[in-house]
């Protein structure tokens, strides 16, 4: 831990002391103590770690689960340090006894306060559920920040995905995008990935920005800086082809959907140009895109006529309970959105249905199979840019 009290009260963060002044303490024979168990902890300061205080081998506390390493430690410091430079009320480590949680950081904002956990290790996502749900219950925002070195970028556009990091995405209001906050202690930058759109289990398309750590404020790292609509779409259009010319994952369950494009006598390549689409909110649903919205389009569109009536309920009555997760499991998403729904409306732009009420929508054209891949590939490319151009 970067700070203990003394037998006063007072309290010492070690590693924003001098070399001096840390061996002035150390000689003091002044004892320390865990500000959470009031154990006595012990200087731990060389030239190859950051200063610190350590509980003794024997010790039981709260504060010692899940060890952190160096990067930890020296990326959490920069973030308190940089938050006391622009004159925030921020604490170090404090224990909330009446959750039993100790966040790295507790900022407060005019009425407002934050919880803010710097996360460099993989941890299981129900331990990040269940600790944003009890800050969320003393009416405290947490903010998750992930260590860079869990950030794995693929282009300047995608980044390797996980159920970890999903769990970290934030939403603050209905009218933001979804995003990711990572640190990185060695270069000195944040690096947030917003309006993220998920392509299949590994990866997703972002926007990108880089920000030097003392060169940006707290209120910096929330302005919204979107995917454009073409600039979505151009991405999509090679994500398009990929899924058109490359196997799909050899997994169960892409072999049983291809089994099952198998017994409706179509493949990949037949597909219509309207399954595999881009929804911002997919990361809520447990199947890839191209399963269910093949599924929506092959078992129920296909099989209507033009000038139909669709109804929500029958649309809804395709997927089971399985096919996407509970709102529960995105405590830091402040609204989840449908991504059944948003598929409707790219459906709508399209004219391929038109949407009536909440809950009642028409067939207007019919819908097309391709007959090679050549073809399935350009109409690819035209349904995608007629939605560049749609309003």
């Amino acid at each position: 831990m970067l700070q203990a009290i003394t037998h006063q009260g007072d309290q010492i963060i070690i590693a924003a002391k001098s070399h001096a002044a840390i061996q002035k303490l150390k000689a003091s024979n002044q004892k320390y103590y865990c500000p959470v168990c009031h154990s006595e902890v012990r200087i731990r300061a060389g030239t190859e770690v950051i200063p610190h205080f350590a509980h003794h081998a024997n010790a039981k506390c709260f504060s010692i689960e899940g060890g952190e390493g160096e990067y930890h430690e020296q990326g959490k410091l920069m973030i308190y340090q940089w938050l006391e430079k622009q004159q925030l009320d921020v604490k170090l480590e404090p224990y909330l006894s009446l959750i039993k949680q100790r966040p790295d950081m507790l900022v407060e904002i005019g009425n407002k306060q934050i919880a803010i956990e710097f996360q460099c290790a993989m941890i299981p996502k129900e331990v990040i559920n269940n600790r944003s749900k009890g800050y969320q219950s003393s009416g405290i925002q947490p903010i998750w920040i992930i260590g860079a070195n869990q950030l794995k970028r693929i282009t300047a556009t995608t980044l390797r995905i996980s159920p970890f990091l999903l769990s970290m995405m934030h939403q603050f209001s209905s009218s933001t995008s979804n995003k990711l906050f990572f640190f990185c202690p060695d270069t000195k930058q944040f690096v947030i990935a917003q309006h993220v759109f998920i392509i299949n289990k590994r990866s997703a398309i972002a926007k990108f920005r880089v920000r030097q750590l003392m060169k940006t404020t707290i209120v910096d790292l929330f302005r919204e800086k979107l995917l454009a609509d073409q600039e979505l779409l151009s991405l999509w259009m090679r994500e398009k082809e990929k899924f058109r010319t490359k196997p799909i994952h050899v997994s169960r369950l892409g072999h049983l959907w291809q089994q099952w494009l198998y017994r409706n006598q179509t493949s990949i390549i037949y597909l219509p140009s309207i399954i595999h689409l881009p929804v911002e909110s997919q990361y809520f649903m447990k199947t890839p895109l191209w399963i269910w919205q093949s599924k929506l389009v092959v078992e129920y569109l296909v099989k209507i006529s033009v000038g139909s009536y669709l109804e929500r309920s029958r649309i809804n009555d395709l997927f089971q309970s399985e096919d996407h997760y509970s709102k529960k499991d995105f405590p830091l998403i402040y609204q989840v959105k449908d991504p059944i729904n948003q598929y409707l409306q790219l459906l709508c732009k399209l004219g391929i249905i038109k949407q009536y009420n909440l809950s009642l929508y028409k067939k207007q054209k019919n819908i097309i199979f391709h007959a090679n891949l050549e073809q399935a590939i350009n109409a690819d490319r035209i349904l995608l840019k007629q939605l560049m151009n749609a309003k």
